[in-house]
């Protein structure tokens, strides 16, 4: 495990996708407003921020001690959440260099209690325009040159324009670097892509039908992960098996919250096939971190290499 520590902090990934700056409150319903006695006031005790999204993610590689550069979008310089989003990059000591100033910052606010998540506000804008999109291909194809290996992240179901699109993808498709993805609306943008990881759900809404090898056969892929609660189906385009290798997640006592597991799981996953472990012991160890994370309530978190090491 000590040479999966080292061999870690070796490795440098690129990640591209809908970068996002979470905003999570915590607190308990006390009492009503006096201007409307049907709404409810959610007295908050406890706020933080963090990354979110392919941030999360981000932090995730961070987590695992593997150097991380993120290419996205975020406000421009006056903007208070792209300060507060950038300060947290910097404390996780993930390089910025290459993310793209345009409108505002995108912002999930959650709100929770003890019983759980209650409520989500989002905080959009219309990014993306002609001459961002050129200002993203221009960055990405110079961090390809100072990274190892690739992992996208296309989670923008909004309806607002991609910023993961075939234009901005094509310099990461023409590169030989080993290329990870996951997406939550047409994932074909991915087709030849080295692995793709989706949960079950957004599997199945591909309607490729249930059989994993017919999905890489489409899509031209080197591999499929996918991903639920009870763990982890992977698929291999060299496996002949025709089932697949299922790998169970960890026994979990007392409450979970698995906001960010399926990040952590993508990060742990994506990094040990990178230093050359087979997808099933891949699996095991991506199904060990996200449970770690599992165990952390109240929004999206993360499992530090040594948490992992502790857990094995």
């Amino acid at each position: 495990m000590k040479n999966l520590k080292e061999k870690l902090s070796k490795l440098s990934v690129l990640i591209f996708g809908d970068v996002y700056l979470d905003r999570d409150c915590i607190g308990e319903f006390s009492g009503k407003s006096k201007e409307d006695e049907h709404m409810l006031i959610l007295k908050v005790h406890t706020e933080k921020y963090q990354p979110g999204g392919a941030g999360n993610l981000a932090s995730c590689f961070a987590a695992l001690g593997v150097k991380t550069i993120v290419v996205g979008l975020w406000g421009e310089r006056y903007d208070f959440n792209r300060q507060i989003l950038e300060q947290k990059f910097k404390d996780r000591g993930i390089d910025t260099s290459f993310m793209v100033e345009s409108g505002k910052t995108l912002v999930f606010g959650k709100f929770y209690t003890n019983n759980g998540h209650v409520f989500r506000y989002d905080v959009i804008s219309e990014n993306m325009t002609e001459e961002v999109k050129e200002r993203i291909i221009a960055n990405l194809n110079v961090a390809l040159f100072n990274t190892n290996f690739i992992a996208c992240a296309d989670y923008n179901n909004s309806g607002i324009k991609d910023l993961v699109c075939e234009d901005t993808l094509k310099p990461i498709l023409d590169s030989k670097l080993v290329k990870f993805a996951t997406g939550r609306k047409d994932i074909n943008k991915f087709k030849g892509f080295s692995c793709l990881l989706l949960n079950k759900k957004e599997f199945l809404e591909q309607n490729f039908g249930d059989n994993g090898f017919n999905f890489i056969d489409r899509l031209y892929l080197g591999g499929l992960v996918v991903t639920s609660g009870t763990g982890s189906v992977s698929y291999d385009s060299f496996d002949s098996s025709g089932s697949g290798y299922m790998s169970k997640s960890t026994y979990i006592e007392g409450d979970i919250d698995t906001c960010g597991c399926g990040d952590m799981f993508y990060a742990m996953y994506s990094s040990c096939i990178k230093i050359g472990y087979g997808s099933r012991k891949s699996s095991d160890l991506a199904n060990l971190a996200a449970g770690i994370v599992a165990k952390k309530k109240f929004g999206a978190a993360q499992a530090s290499i040594d948490e992992i090491i502790n857990n094995l």
